[in-house]
């Protein structure tokens, strides 16, 4: 049996937040990931912002995670996912239950 990925959410201002927020209230989240962590360099190094850790301050310093951006301005979410991608991270994709 594989053991779950981390997921790191990029970006842990406001949109961040609420996608962490909605992560922790649907159903079988915990079945995909071991633990959410985010990435901001706005924040300290191993800082907790609503009960989950700040790990990493950039993306080139993500390992062994699955990766979200959740910046919530548009043109830097696209910057920082080109750069995730010219990276080879993980990259994962989060649609909530009740967007349908």
């Amino acid at each position: 049996m594989c053991a779950k990925p981390n997921l790191c959410l990029v970006g842990a201002g406001g949109h961040g937040r609420v996608v962490a927020a909605q992560l922790r209230t649907s159903n079988g989240i915990e079945e995909a990931w071991s633990k959410i962590v985010f990435c901001d360099g706005g924040h300290e190094l191993g800082s907790t912002i609503d009960g989950h850790e700040v790990g990493f301050e950039r993306v080139e310093d993500i390992r062994d995670a699955q990766v979200l951006v959740t910046v919530g301005n548009n043109g830097v979410r696209a910057r920082l996912q080109a750069r995730a991608e010219a990276l080879g991270l993980h990259l994962t994709t989060y649609t909530s239950p009740r967007a349908h």
